[in-house]
């Protein structure tokens, strides 16, 4: 079968040598988790300020309509982004 190849150098041609891959999948990932990680906590920040006018149940509550409006808004856009097919199906 053989050894599993781990981290096989690019060419130059596509994007340069391994330390530059890494180097760029770590900057991705530090976005990804910095984006993540914000998000998350500005809301629950947010959500705990209306705690004390509101209480613990109107909060929680309505922090979960909004979490499922913002879900049910992505998955809209996904399907309307969605490709469709064109030209009659195909007849086997």
């Amino acid at each position: 079968m053989g050894e599993p190849v781990h981290d096989r150098p690019e060419p130059l041609a596509l994007g340069g040598s391994a330390g530059t891959r890494r180097a760029r999948r770590a900057g991705l990932f530090s976005a990804v988790y910095l984006v993540a990680y914000f998000a998350m906590g500005v809301s629950v920040i947010s959500a705990g300020q209306f705690v004390k006018p509101f209480g613990v149940t109107s909060v929680a509550t309505g922090f979960g309509i909004i979490i499922a409006l913002v879900v049910l808004s992505g998955v809209a856009m996904i399907a309307l982004k969605a490709p469709r097919p064109r030209g009659p199906p195909a007849v086997s």
